[in-house]
Order: structure tokens, then sequence, then C-alpha cells
């Protein structure tokens, strides 16, 4: 029996391990002296704008946005969830002074908008200017908003509908 109990263990070893997948996240990095036509593979290529940063990432990836302001909105990952917003305040995984890192959304719906992308991440911005803050809807269950100042916008701060399970604090 006990033999029998290793080959079964080693056949479902070897089976399931041939059928893994690799899993390779990036972290993808935005800077006010970037260039979208970079890769955002480092700091030093680092893509200037969260938008194309968003239409880079993939599910499981980190995107690191650097201190400054970054005038755009409507934000939204191109990929179906798992991406996260990650605002590097003290500037220490970019390389630049510490900072707020802002998101002038003037002239936009949102600043952030999350439609069916499940367990996205929106952690430590400074949101202002559009219609609604940051949006969450339709199925974008699991996000995470978090350490985020949402303030002077014409419509809603952060607004969260149709998406269980949604964690929006410290903001």
């Amino acid at each position: 029996a006990g033999t029998a109990m290793t080959l079964l263990m080693v056949a479902l070893l070897a089976g399931g391990l041939g059928n893994a997948k690799t899993v390779n996240a990036a972290t993808i990095y935005v800077r006010t002296a970037g260039n979208d036509a970079n890769s955002g593979a480092a700091p030093a290529v680092a893509v200037r704008t969260i938008t194309r940063a968003a239409v880079l990432a993939r599910a499981g990836d980190r995107i690191v946005v650097g201190p400054g302001k970054y005038t755009e909105g409507n934000i939204t990952p191109a990929d179906f969830g798992q991406v996260s917003f990650v605002a590097d305040r003290r500037g220490i995984e970019v390389g630049e002074p510490p900072g707020d890192v802002v998101v002038d959304a003037r002239n936009f719906a949102s600043g952030f908008e999350l439609n069916n992308r499940p367990a996205t991440t929106i952690d430590g911005f400074v949101i202002y200017g559009a219609t609604t803050g940051i949006y969450v809807k339709s199925q974008s269950a699991q996000a995470v908003i978090s350490n985020n100042v949402v303030s002077g916008n014409s419509g809603k701060g952060i607004y969260v509908e149709d998406s269980n399970g949604a964690v929006v604090f410290n903001n």
C-alpha cells in the first residue's frame, strides 16, 4: 500500500506540475519625467501617464506612480482585474524626491474608474476635479480603495455600486 500511495503521489505531482502556469507579475513605473513610448519596466524607462501604464498592465501587475501632478482621468486597467495602482509618495521606488501623487481629473467623468475590474487596488493618491473621484462599478468585486484624498469633485468622491466585497478605508 505504501508503494502504491507513493506512486500515486508522484503521478499526481508530475501531472499537476506539468500543467502549472507561471505568473510573471510586473511592476510598471510612472514618472512625470517619463515618456509614454517607454516600456515602464524600470524607473529609468518610466511611462509618463497613469493611463498608459493602465493599458500596459496585465492581471497581477503593480503600477507604481511617482510624486507629481498627472493631468488625466477615466483611468482604468485594460486587463481584467488584479492590477494595483500605488502612489509612491516617498519617491523611493521611482527615485524621486517625496511628494504627493496628484491626479488632476478636471474635465473627466472620473479620476479612476473600475468597470468589471475585480480585485483592483488604488492606494495613496490625491484625486480632484472629476465628476466622481473614484468610481467602482459593475462587478468590480474585492476592489481596495485605500489611503486616498479625494476632494473637489463636482459629484461624488468615491462611489461604489454593484461590486461585492469592495473595501474602502482610510480615505
